[in-house]
């Protein structure tokens, strides 16, 4: 009987620890003292040539993280309004009340599946990521990444827009910042600041020159 409870207790304990840990890693975005550790670069080179970004989203539907931690539920935001989707947009998904604070891939794969969106997404699996990213950049839907941050618990998530692998360029924008500019940084850059989580928004009818959503 003694054994029995202690083996409970180490369980109980187990659990709570693995708890924690996941609560740290994918915890959301911490207030927005982040963006100052990853200064926007090259942002007047990338305003200047937006025809040439495999997502142009323009700057109405770049959403802001007006709160400083509502970078996940803006960058969804973002993608909807992009594509179109009502679900995510009519009422706005960051002025609703379930949306008001921080948030991680479970959280948002339940909120997505309850409002019936369709979506994939991957954490941990840089090679699942990777692939993610490219077949979104191919259809022009965006996606939505996180970022580690320095010494701090939790992370950040920003939108991409354009990934190319040919000219070492990453574009995207960080809803942190006021000005919602598009910047870019290397793949080396991005390699060391991604979290591996990567989250792509689908819908069944894409804009002009883009792929279905069924052609997975």
């Amino acid at each position: 009987m003694e054994v029995n409870r202690l083996a409970i207790a180490s369980t109980i304990v187990t659990s709570a620890l693995i708890g924690f840990f996941l609560a740290a890693v994918l915890g959301g975005c911490p207030a927005p003292p982040f963006q100052q550790e990853w200064p926007l670069q090259n942002t007047q080179n990338t305003q200047q040539n937006t025809q040439s970004i495999q997502c142009p989203i323009p700057f109405k539907d770049r959403v802001p993280n007006r709160t400083g931690i509502q970078c996940v539920f803006s960058s969804i935001e973002t993608l909807g309004r992009w594509i179109k989707i009502p679900a995510l947009v009519n009422p706005p998904l960051t002025s609703r009340p379930e949306c008001q604070g921080y948030s991680n891939p479970f959280d948002v794969g339940e909120l997505l599946t309850r409002l019936g969106v369709r979506y994939d997404q991957s954490y941990f699996d840089s090679i699942k990521g990777k692939h993610l990213i490219k077949k979104a950049m191919r259809e022009s839907r965006g996606a939505l990444f996180g970022v580690k941050s320095k010494g701090k618990k939790g992370g950040h998530a920003m939108v991409m827009v354009h990934y190319d692998e040919f000219n070492d360029e990453v574009l995207y924008f960080d809803n942190s910042d006021k000005e919602l500019r598009i910047c870019s940084m290397s793949i080396n850059e991005f390699e060391k600041t991604w979290d591996k989580w990567i989250l792509v928004i689908y819908a069944d009818r894409l804009k002009k020159n883009c792929y279905l959503a069924g052609r997975l």
